[in-house]
């Protein structure tokens, strides 16, 4: 299906240079002869105004085909973009027989920058459509669209099968907002419209829903190409796609398949509506702070069962015992054993043992016993002056950061055979999920054959940890934006074979799509003001339905102004606004300052 798409809000258009040929040769069609006749017809008469209006567009001239106004009118909005759109229509069937019919499950489709050309040149805009639908998209994302030379723009897809989105934050100097709608209005395409094998998909007239960045209203989609399926599943296979131009995303991004098609997309704004400012913004986008959010950042938000003390038992003796203490000296107990759990004083004493300060830390051997925790996958080594809290090393013989290794042989056999296994000490002062299990988390919603989606990975000391949680039979995908940090990501994945490292930047995981399955869990520590948003379109993409969510939050990266439990609260409602079913939410001190994590179960229907 081929489309024009027509958004409605408050960003500035971007230029964009006017229709240029490339070197390649192309089938040359009727179409497309007629288009490059065009295009030489403009540099003949027009001459040194052309090349003057190269970077200038007009947005005030981009009007909606006639065959639209059977659709609401944008009276008092204005075009911002123009975009065509080239992708895949995605429908699903229950058998194949002529007895079951298609279900659209949505669609996939690459939006590309025509706005000036619709602006200054309308009636080559109309030939595109049947143009674009015979070229295959460029082989990397951000080369120009032949044979007009339009850049990227965004991707559509859907949430879910009746929330399309249009991300428009493509890249970092790109970075123009996401559109999420709720179809209101549809028509039929004309008859004049190309067909394909099956008829053009219906014109359709979108609004914005809540969760839209950036100030948009509304999305046309007009002058589709193709795209609809075949009245009945006969022969059809269970999910299938329809060469289309412009298409949205399925719900699974195992669904997608084939070459997208095209489509146009155009961005306007409504003159009555003023910029708002930041906390206008918030206050209309993510509703009001829950009062007892405001009071209590710790708040439990899941009623437990079982006897808190009985439950927590193991963290909180972890914690008075001095692991709440120590852990930044590679060879004894860190800051100090004074400093104890929350209350005891600070205190940078005791005898200067191994690393920073503190007695040496537990030893290996017979002293030391090796007991389950409650969470599978990790495991608590008694023995020494405090108890500590480690995984099981996936790798013997190796440490990712400095960290102290404990080896532990078991009852010799029958045959006298003696085996060793060797943990690695987890350090919470350095990693997050680590401070969080000893605060006391219910679930972390991992355990050996998770397959973990991992935001923010650094240079992957946590991510080892996790890798040891999930061994051998589950996956690890470390999503890092840093290539610094992601050289030593990969480093580190290069002797922990389940560890998938991206480096790539984690508000695009359509740029990834190929390389994440379905995941179990998703844990974010990204640090940045958007996080929520990212950890939701993360969450459409790649989490299972009742999946786990486990973010990091830190509140001076997202309002140093704002007091940390009021901007806690404020992102337990983003996360709600993202299908995220808050669980609970606990505070890292002591190991952090005015950090939090809040952990709970994603829900793909409303």
């Amino acid at each position: 299906m081929r489309a024009s798409l027509f958004l409605l809000g408050c960003l500035t258009a971007g230029s964009m240079a006017a229709p240029t040929l490339l070197n390649d040769v192309y089938d040359y069609s009727s179409d497309l002869a007629t288009y490059l006749g065009k295009v030489s017809k403009y540099i003949e008469s027009t001459g040194e105004e052309l090349i003057k209006s190269v970077n200038s567009c007009d947005t005030s001239k981009i009007s909606l085909p006639s065959y639209a106004s059977s659709l609401p009118s944008p009276s008092g909005m204005s075009p911002i973009y123009v975009a065509v759109g080239r992708g895949t229509q995605n429908y699903t069937c229950a058998t194949s027989t002529s007895s079951s019919t298609p279900q659209a499950i949505g669609a996939v489709a690459r939006l590309y920058n025509a706005t000036c050309i619709a602006a200054n040149y309308p009636d080559m805009l109309s030939l595109l459509p049947g143009i674009v639908y015979k070229e295959q998209l460029p082989s990397n994302e951000e080369e120009p669209l032949p044979p007009a030379n339009l850049e990227l723009l965004g991707h559509h897809f859907f949430r879910d099968t009746t929330t399309p989105v249009f991300n428009l934050d493509t890249l970092a100097s790109r970075q123009y907002g996401i559109a999420i709608t709720k179809k209101q209005d549809s028509i039929d395409a004309p008859s004049s419209a190309i067909q394909g094998s099956n008829g053009a998909v219906q014109w359709l007239y979108l609004t914005t829903i809540n969760g839209t960045v950036g100030e948009y209203e509304a999305v046309y989609r007009v002058d589709t190409v193709a795209g609809s399926a075949p009245k009945t599943c006969q022969g059809m296979q269970s999910v299938f796609t329809v060469h289309a131009e412009l298409s949205e995303k399925s719900d699974a991004p195992s669904d997608w398949q084939g070459w997208p098609a095209s489509g146009d997309l155009a961005i306007q704004r409504r003159h009555v509506l003023p910029v708002p400012t930041a906390a206008s913004r918030a206050s209309t986008q993510r509703g009001l702070v829950p009062t007892e959010f405001r009071k209590n950042p710790r708040l439990r938000l899941k009623n437990l069962d079982r006897n808190n003390d009985e439950q927590h038992g193991l963290d909180r003796t972890l914690n008075a015992s001095g692991l709440g203490a120590g852990g930044r000296g590679r060879g004894g107990g860190g800051r100090g054993a004074p400093r104890g759990g929350r209350g005891a004083p600070r205190g940078r004493g005791g005898p200067r043992g191994g690393g920073r300060g503190g007695a040496k830390g537990a030893k290996g051997g017979a002293k030391v016993i090796i007991e389950p925790h409650r969470h599978a996958g990790v495991f608590v080594a008694r023995g020494g002056k405090e108890d500590l809290l480690v995984t099981k090393n996936l790798t013997p013989g190796e440490a990712v950061y400095g960290e102290k290794r404990i080896s532990v042989e078991s009852p010799a056999e029958e045959d006298g055979t003696v085996t060793k296994t060797e943990y690695r000490v987890w350090n919470p002062f350095r990693s997050k999920l680590a401070a969080g299990i000893l605060g006391g988390l219910d679930d972390i919603y991992m355990r050996p054959g998770s397959k973990v989606l991992y935001l923010g990975s650094a240079s992957g000391t946590s991510v080892s940890h996790v890798a040891d949680i999930v061994g051998p039979t589950g996956n690890v995908y470390a999503v890092e934006f840093s290539h610094r940090s992601g050289r030593d990501l990969i480093g580190m994945a290069t002797h922990r074979t389940n560890v998938i490292p991206i480096v790539e930047d984690a508000r695009h995981p359509l740029r990834y799509r190929m390389l994440v399955p379905m995941v179990d869990v998703i844990f974010a520590d990204v640090a940045q003001p958007d996080q929520a948003r990212i950890v939701g379109l993360n969450a459409h993409m790649f989490l299972k339905e009742g999946g786990g969510v486990i973010v990091s939050v830190k509140a001076n990266c997202i309002d140093s102004t704002a007091k940390p439990e009021v901007v806690f609260a404020r992102e337990v409602q983003k996360m709600r606004e993202e299908r995220i079913k808050p669980r609970e939410q606990l505070t890292l001190e002591p190991f952090e300052r005015d950090h939090c994590i809040v952990s709970g179960i994603y829900k793909r229907s409303a």
